[in-house]
C-alpha cells in the first residue's frame, strides 16, 4: 500500500474532486436514506442469522462445552477490539470537515488491531492447553473483521451503506458455509473457529480490499491508503478514546456473567447460558432497526422544541420494546423446556428455569437501548459514559456475588441487574434532558 510519511502543517486536505463536498456524485447515485436503512437491516439480520446457525451447529455437534469455549473466546476477544477500534468508522463517516486523511483512519485502525492481535498471541501461549487456541483463532478472525470495518469507514463516508451491507452479506454467507461445513465434518470447535477466521480473511482480501480501492479511485480521492502522521494520529486517538471507552464498557457489561460462569462452573454451563442469551439478538435486531430509523426524527423534534411529539414517539418505541421482551418472557415461562430442546437439544433443556430471567433481562436491555437512541438524539453523550460505567460495575459486582453461589440463575439475575440499572438511569437522564429543553423554550 502507498505510504504517506510527511507531516503537513494541518491534518486537513484539499478536496480533489466533488466527492469531498458531495461524496456520492463521484461514485454513482446514493441509494438514499430509506434504502440504506433497508440494506443495513437486511445485512444485520443475515449476519445475526449466520452467527446463530454457527452456534446452533456447535450446540448440536459439540454440546454445551463447545458452545462454552466459543462464547468464552468471544468474551475475551471482543472488549479489547471494541476499545482499540475507537469507533473510527463512525468518526470517519461524520468527518464532514475533512479534518483527517482517509489514510489516518486506516493507519490507526491497523495499528490498534495488530496491537490487540499481539496480545491475543501472548495470551494463547499462556493458556494454549485449555482454551488458548480458541481465543487466538477467534481473536485473529475478529482482527480481520476489524480491518474490514476500517475499510468500510470510507464507504460509509461516501454514503454507500448498500456496498457495506453487501460485504456483510458476503461475510455472513461465507461464515455459514465454511463454519458449518467444518463443524459438520470435524465436530471440533478449534477447526470451526479457524474456518470462521478464514471466511473473514477471504471476504477481506477478495471483496473488501478491491471494493475499497475501486470506490476510492472513482471518487477521485488521492489520499494515501496509509498515512503515518504522528500529530494527526495523536489527535485522532484523543478524539476516539471516549468512544472506545464506551464500547469497552458495553462489551464488558454484556460479557461479565460469562467470565464468572467459566471461572466457577466451566465451559459446559457457560455454553448453556450463551445459547440462551443469544436469543436476545432476535429482539435486538428489531430494536436497533427501530432506533436507527427514528433517530433523525427524534433529533429534529428536539431541535424544534416539539418535546410532546418527542415523548410520544419515545413512548411508542418503549411499548414496542416491552412488548417484544414480554413475548419472550411468556414463551420462556410456558414452553422453555420444549423451546430449548427443539433449538439446541436435550442437554440444553436444563437451562429452562433460567430462560425467563434472561428474557426479563432482555426486556430491560431493549428499553435501555431505545432510551440510548433518545439520549444521543438530544446530544447527551458524556452522561451515557457515566451511566455505562455504573451499569458495568453493577453487572460485574452482581456476577461476582451471585454466580458463585447460584450458578446459571445467578448469571441471569446479574445480567438483569446491569440492564435494569442502565434502563433506569437512561430514563432519568432523558427525562431531565427533555425538561431542560422545555424550560429553555419557555425563556
Amino acid at each position: 500500500m502507498q505510504m504517506y510519511v510527511r507531516e503537513p502543517i494541518s491534518p486537513s486536505y484539499i478536496p480533489t474532486c466533488e466527492a469531498d463536498k458531495a461524496p456520492i456524485s463521484c461514485v454513482g447515485s446514493s441509494p438514499g436514506i430509506a434504502k440504506n436503512i433497508y440494506w443495513v437491516v437486511c445485512s444485520q439480520i443475515a449476519y445475526a442469522g449466520s452467527q446463530w446457525f454457527f452456534l446452533w451447529l456447535l450446540a448440536r455437534y459439540t454440546g454445551p462445552s463447545g458452545v462454552g469455549a466459543y462464547a468464552f473466546g468471544l468474551a475475551v476477544a471482543a472488549p479489547a477490539l471494541m476499545f482499540a477500534g475507537l469507533q473510527l468508522r463512525a468518526l470517519q463517516a461524520t468527518d464532514t470537515k475533512n479534518q483527517f486523511l482517509s489514510g489516518d483512519y486506516l493507519t490507526l485502525r491497523l495499528l490498534g488491531t495488530f496491537s490487540v492481535l499481539a496480545i491475543f498471541m501472548a495470551l494463547s501461549c499462556v493458556t494454549w492447553k485449555t482454551n488458548g487456541a480458541v481465543i487466538f483463532l477467534l481473536g485473529a478472525g475478529k482482527c480481520l473483521e476489524a480491518i474490514s470495518d476500517g475499510l468500510h469507514g470510507f464507504l460509509h463516508r461516501m454514503e454507500r451503506l448498500d456496498l457495506v451491507s453487501r460485504s456483510v452479506l458476503v461475510k455472513a454467507a461465507s461464515m455459514a458455509v465454511l463454519g458449518g461445513l467444518s463443524i459438520w465434518i470435524t465436530a471440533d470447535v478449534r477447526i470451526a473457529c479457524a474456518a470462521v477466521s478464514l471466511s473473514f480473511f477471504l471476504t477481506l482480501i477478495f471483496y473488501d480490499v478491491p471494493l475499497y480501492k475501486r470506490i476510492k479511485a472513482e471518487s477521485g480521492n488521492n489520499d494515501p491508503h496509509l498515512a503515518l502522521r504522528p500529530s494527526a494520529l495523536r489527535n485522532l486517538i484523543w478524539l476516539g478514546l471516549p468512544l472506545g471507552y464506551v464500547q469497552l464498557l458495553v462489551s464488558l457489561g454484556a460479557n461479565a456473567p460469562r467470565y464468572f460462569l467459566e471461572k466457577y462452573y466451566g465451559e459446559a454451563d457457560l455454553g448453556i447460558f450463551a445459547a440462551m442469551a443469544y436469543l436476545i439478538v432476535v429482539g435486538q435486531t428489531l430494536i436497533s432497526a427501530a432506533g436507527q430509523s427514528a433517530s433523525p426524527l427524534l433529533a429534529r423534534l428536539h431541535t424544534s422544541g416539539d418535546i410532546a411529539a418527542f415523548r410520544a414517539l419515545m413512548h411508542r418505541m418503549l411499548w414496542m420494546a416491552v412488548g417484544v421482551g414480554g413475548m419472550g418472557v411468556l414463551v420462556a415461562l410456558s414452553a422453555g423446556v420444549f423451546f430449548l430442546t427443539l433449538l439446541y437439544g436435550d442437554r440444553f433443556a436444563v437451562g429452562a428455569p433460567v430462560l425467563p430471567v434472561i428474557m426479563l433481562a432482555a426486556t430491560a436491555l431493549y428499553v435501555a437501548w431505545l432510551l440510548g437512541f433518545g439520549l444521543t438524539a438530544v446530544r447527551e453523550i458524556k452522561s451515557q459514559a457515566y451511566l455505562l460505567t455504573l451499569s458495568t460495575v453493577v453487572s460485574l459486582g452482581a456476577s461476582w456475588i451471585l454466580i458463585g453461589r447460584y450458578g446459571l440463575v445467578g448469571a441471569g439475575w446479574a445480567m438483569f441487574s446491569g440492564g435494569a440499572v442502565q434502563a433506569t438511569g437512561a430514563g432519568v437522564l432523558l427525562h431531565f434532558a427533555l425538561r431542560a429543553r422545555v424550560l429553555e423554550g419557555q425563556r
